[in-house]
């Protein structure tokens, strides 16, 4: 595992080197849980400084407009549908939710790999989030999530396929697929942990796990986020929670530092690495 804290990108690496670099390509962005309806309600503007700095640089970007409350048989559907319709090598960039949606998508549709130059995954709960039993261990918060996420056409399924048994489930049945599907794709995927205060919007769900001793990013047991495949690189963040790293604006944010811009440079510029080892083409050539 690589601590991102201590990833510094040689000085002749620039934002033009890297549009040359990823030529043609495109980088898809797949948002996390109610993300969707947080966005278009002005609650958190995801991925907008990373999709603003893309096109400032010519390196051409789009969301994939998946349901982010809806389940993963319908939100793969959507992803699938949108990796086959490209004409560009992709870099793929889901976090949380979004993630388990991608990696769904991938295993049904495995010739799709041929057209992705990397997936970058971050803070995903694999497997699974043990804050979802809180909510439905309780009548409240399963009623309150369940009025949510109808009001907005989604599904409860959506929150329950996050629960730790039906994620083990999950993962231990498709444990061959997916170590065969990661070997076909450079992946990079990015756990977090936080200590002390977070933002009140994550603050019940991180007191829950820090009750039960799991280290977390406020959302996510850290330990949870990791995917066991061989041929997947990890890189850890250290006191960032889980919007930090997609979001300037949400509510309750903490003042803090963090660059979600050189977060996501540093990332691209290792897949462009990682392409040239493996001898992968980049751009526009890079799929069959």
């Amino acid at each position: 595992m690589i601590l991102y804290q201590n990833m510094v990108q040689p000085p002749e690496h620039d934002d033009i080197d890297l549009s040359r670099e990823l030529f043609g390509a495109k980088v898809a962005f797949i948002r996390g849980f109610f993300g969707d309806i947080g966005h278009a309600l002005g609650l958190i503007d995801y991925y907008t400084e990373q999709i603003d700095w893309l096109d400032a640089i010519g390196i051409a970007s789009q969301r994939i407009m998946v349901h982010t409350q809806k389940s993963l048989g319908e939100n793969s559907r959507i992803i699938a549908e949108y990796i086959g319709r490209q004409h560009s090598s992709l870099v793929i960039v889901a976090h949380s939710k979004g993630g388990i949606d991608l990696l769904e998508a991938l295993l049904k549709n495995v010739e799709l790999c041929s057209k992705i130059l990397g997936v970058i995954t971050i803070q995903v709960p694999f497997a699974g989030t043990d804050s979802v039993r809180e909510i439905l261990a309780s009548s409240l918060l399963k009623r309150v999530y369940q009025f949510g996420i109808s009001l907005t056409g989604g599904k409860m399924r959506a929150l329950t396929e996050l629960d730790p048994n039906s994620r083990r489930i999950y993962l231990s049945s498709h444990s061959e697929e997916i170590a065969s599907t990661a070997k076909q794709l450079i992946w990079l995927n990015v756990t977090s942990s936080i200590q002390g205060e977070v933002s009140w919007l994550l603050a019940r769900r991180k007191a829950y796990l820090d009750r039960l001793g799991m280290e977390s990013d406020g959302i996510v047991p850290t330990a949870k986020m990791s995917l066991a495949a061989g041929s997947v690189e990890h890189i850890h963040l250290e006191n960032i929670d889980h919007m930090e790293t997609v979001s300037k604006n949400y509510p309750g944010c903490r003042k803090q530092n963090f660059s979600r811009i050189d977060f996501l440079r540093t990332l691209l510029w290792l897949v462009v690495s990682r392409c040239r080892e493996t001898a992968r083409p980049l751009g526009r050539s890079g799929f069959a």
